[in-house]
């Protein structure tokens, strides 16, 4: 049998604060599908400590720059929530698939938007639930059923 080789899917960070490194980068880096060209991040600070973390990848200070310099398969959205739908918009805009931190959208309209334009561009859109797996979630729902707290 003859194994299909598939090409690394080119992504991006879009926000690269605490969560980001914390939560989303350690996944990507262990993801051999996944090569991680950039981190946009629009505060010089973080946008340092992305490079001192990942000297091969590129960094922008925004994502009109980004979009400029890459071409990508998908985006990795972990800014502040108020920017989710603005962002998750221009990235399908430009036929970029989407992960993005929660919540996804602050409104129903720009659920909405997001949901008519992935269906127009045929890209996906994607909120992380990345808690459900964490250690102390499995712990804390343990001892909810064990009737030791709640």
């Amino acid at each position: 049998m003859v194994m299909k080789r598939h090409r690394c899917l080119q992504g991006a960070m879009i926000g690269f604060g605490n969560m980001a490194e914390k939560g989303h980068l350690p996944g990507w880096l262990k993801e051999r599908r996944v090569s991680l060209r950039a981190v946009c991040e629009t505060n010089p600070a973080r946008r340092r400590r992305a490079e001192q973390l990942l000297p091969s990848v590129r960094t922008y200070a925004s994502p009109r720059e980004l979009y400029a310099g890459e071409s990508l398969d998908f985006v990795d959205v972990c800014t502040p929530p108020p920017s989710h739908a603005a962002l998750m918009v221009e990235a399908l805009r430009r036929g970029v698939h989407v992960l993005c931190e929660k919540p996804f959208v602050g409104t129903r309209a720009e659920l909405q938007k997001v949901r008519r334009l992935s269906r127009e561009q045929n890209r996906i859109a994607f909120p992380v639930h990345n808690w459900k797996e964490a250690p102390i979630l499995a712990r804390a729902i343990d001892w909810v059923r064990k009737g030791l707290i709640g």
